[in-house]
Protein backbone atom coordinates (compact mmCIF):
# COMPACT_ATOMS: atom_id res chain seq x y z
CA UNK A 1 0.00 0.00 0.00
CA UNK A 2 2.63 2.32 0.78
CA UNK A 3 3.67 2.83 -2.86
CA UNK A 4 -0.08 4.29 -3.66
CA UNK A 5 0.02 6.55 -1.04
CA UNK A 6 3.09 7.50 -1.93
CA UNK A 7 2.10 7.91 -5.89
CA UNK A 8 -1.28 9.33 -4.30
CA UNK A 9 0.60 12.30 -2.84
CA UNK A 10 2.97 12.77 -5.92
CA UNK A 11 -0.01 13.70 -7.50
CA UNK A 12 -0.71 16.14 -4.78
CA UNK A 13 2.13 17.77 -5.51
CA UNK A 14 1.41 18.27 -9.05
CA UNK A 15 -1.70 19.72 -8.48
CA UNK A 16 -0.45 22.30 -5.76
CA UNK A 17 2.66 23.13 -8.19
CA UNK A 18 0.11 23.78 -10.88
CA UNK A 19 -2.32 25.61 -8.37
CA UNK A 20 0.65 27.54 -7.67
CA UNK A 21 1.03 28.78 -11.02
CA UNK A 22 -2.98 29.90 -11.36
CA UNK A 23 -3.60 31.07 -8.14
CA UNK A 24 -0.55 31.01 -5.62
CA UNK A 25 -3.13 32.47 -2.67
CA UNK A 26 -5.06 29.88 -2.70
CA UNK A 27 -2.13 27.30 -2.07
CA UNK A 28 -0.51 29.91 0.49
CA UNK A 29 -3.74 30.19 2.47
CA UNK A 30 -5.21 27.14 2.42
CA UNK A 31 -2.50 24.33 1.30
CA UNK A 32 -1.81 22.79 4.20
CA UNK A 33 -5.72 22.18 4.62
CA UNK A 34 -6.09 20.86 1.21
CA UNK A 35 -3.26 18.57 2.03
CA UNK A 36 -4.38 17.01 5.26
CA UNK A 37 -7.83 16.72 3.42
CA UNK A 38 -6.39 15.12 0.13
CA UNK A 39 -4.14 12.49 2.56
CA UNK A 40 -7.34 11.72 4.76
CA UNK A 41 -9.60 10.97 1.81
CA UNK A 42 -7.31 8.93 0.25
CA UNK A 43 -6.38 7.12 3.60
CA UNK A 44 -9.86 6.26 3.74
CA UNK A 45 -10.25 4.63 0.37
CA UNK A 46 -6.96 2.42 1.71
CA UNK A 47 -8.49 1.24 4.60
CA UNK A 48 -10.95 -0.94 2.84
CA UNK A 49 -8.17 -3.30 1.46
CA UNK A 50 -6.97 -4.07 5.21
CA UNK A 51 -8.20 -6.49 7.24
CA UNK A 52 -9.15 -4.02 10.29
CA UNK A 53 -12.36 -5.18 11.91
CA UNK A 54 -15.20 -2.91 10.98
CA UNK A 55 -16.98 -1.63 13.97
CA UNK A 56 -19.93 0.23 12.82
CA UNK A 57 -21.42 -0.51 9.48
CA UNK A 58 -18.86 -1.73 7.32
CA UNK A 59 -16.20 1.08 8.35
CA UNK A 60 -13.47 0.59 10.84
CA UNK A 61 -12.08 3.16 13.18
CA UNK A 62 -9.49 4.62 11.20
CA UNK A 63 -12.01 5.71 8.71
CA UNK A 64 -13.86 7.32 10.91
CA UNK A 65 -10.82 9.16 11.47
CA UNK A 66 -10.46 10.13 8.30
CA UNK A 67 -14.26 11.27 8.09
CA UNK A 68 -13.55 13.23 11.23
CA UNK A 69 -10.23 15.07 9.83
CA UNK A 70 -11.60 15.45 6.10
CA UNK A 71 -14.85 17.12 8.03
CA UNK A 72 -11.80 19.55 9.61
CA UNK A 73 -10.43 20.30 6.66
CA UNK A 74 -13.21 21.10 5.06
CA UNK A 75 -14.26 23.36 7.94
CA UNK A 76 -10.81 24.87 8.47
CA UNK A 77 -10.98 26.06 4.09
CA UNK A 78 -14.14 27.32 4.82
CA UNK A 79 -13.84 29.34 7.46
CA UNK A 80 -10.59 30.75 5.91
CA UNK A 81 -12.80 31.63 2.99
CA UNK A 82 -15.38 33.62 5.31
CA UNK A 83 -12.57 35.17 7.42
CA UNK A 84 -10.85 36.63 3.79
CA UNK A 85 -14.11 37.74 2.76
CA UNK A 86 -15.47 39.95 5.79
CA UNK A 87 -11.21 41.08 6.32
Amino acid sequence: MQIYESLSMVAFVAFVLLALKYSPNLIIKKGFYFCVGFYATQRFAWEFFKPYEPIIGPLNTFQYLCIAIVTYSVFMVRRETRVYRTA
